[in-house]
């Protein structure tokens, strides 16, 4: 079974998402379960939160530049 597999069957049947290198962190199922069982899954769903903000600004700055390098294209005819 690959990881993300494993981390995908996890996170199904406990409700709690967490970021897959998790369970690099805590490689054995004593280690996991002591993770899961932490009551600041508050901390992981803020990191997720963090991580979700960080992709949307990426993309938005992506978006920006590619507009961008349109309007100079359309500027230079």
């Amino acid at each position: 079974m690959t990881v993300t597999r494993a981390w995908r069957d996890i996170v199904k049947e406990t409700g709690i998402d967490f970021p897959v290198v998790r369970i690099f962190e805590n490689p054995t199922i004593s280690g996991l379960a002591k993770f899961l069982s932490k009551s600041d899954i508050k901390d992981i769903e803020y990191e997720n939160i963090q991580n979700n903000v960080i992709k949307q600004k990426e993309t938005l700055r992506n978006r920006r530049a590619i507009r961008g390098g349109r309007v100079k294209e359309m500027s230079n005819v």
